[in-house]
């Protein structure tokens, strides 16, 4: 389409970010592991087993906890404070998607908590959580138009494309990560 979506310097910005956050990533995915697996075993409201009802279940709550985690990132100062870099960017590229900090990975530590407290072990939710994480990179791109029945279904990049423009009649919309139904409830 030789349209020009990216710029150096913002592109080697985002990815730079990215990267430190997947270093970091690599470090805290063992505690993330720990806290999950010690908050199952000593506060587990239920005993979930893994069977395929108990896995989708466990992938519309991680979805569900991610629209509140990302709602509150724009709504909540302190975690706004640790999601602002994100919108930083001048450009609505796919390596804005990598433009992350380990200080959200932290914050959304705290959402996905409630998990392991309803039952679910942490084996379960930490290959659910990087299932749900990869789908949210794909949806910044500007080169994807209208997406047709999709969009009543899915955050599509138009849907996301709107949550990061900065024109006042779309401020705090689409926060969701895979279903769009969250925002449309809520």
């Amino acid at each position: 389409k030789k349209m020009d979506v990216y710029k150096f310097k913002d592109t080697v910005s985002n990815l730079s970010i990215g990267i430190l956050d997947r270093v970091a990533g690599m470090l805290t995915a063992g505690f993330f592991f720990f806290v999950y697996d010690f908050l199952h075993k000593h506060f587990a409201v239920f005993t979930i087993q893994p069977n395929w009802v108990s896995w989708v279940l466990l992938f519309l709550f991680v979805d569900f906890l991610w629209y509140w985690y990302h709602r509150s990132s724009h709504e909540v100062n302190i975690f706004w404070a640790v999601h602002v870099i994100h919108h930083s960017s001048e450009e609505f590229n796919y390596s804005v998607g990598t433009r992350i900090t380990i200080f959200q990975s932290l914050a959304r530590l705290l959402f996905w908590a409630f998990l392991p407290i309803l039952g679910f072990p942490a084996l379960m939710i930490m290959p659910v959580l990087l299932i749900q994480g990869v789908y949210p990179f794909f949806v910044h791109t500007r080169l994807i138009g209208k997406l047709g029945w999709i969009e009543y279904v899915l955050v599509t990049p138009s849907h996301h494309r709107v949550h990061h423009a900065n024109n006042e009649e779309y401020l705090d919309k689409n926060y969701g990560g895979v279903f769009i139904i969250w925002d449309k409830l809520f």
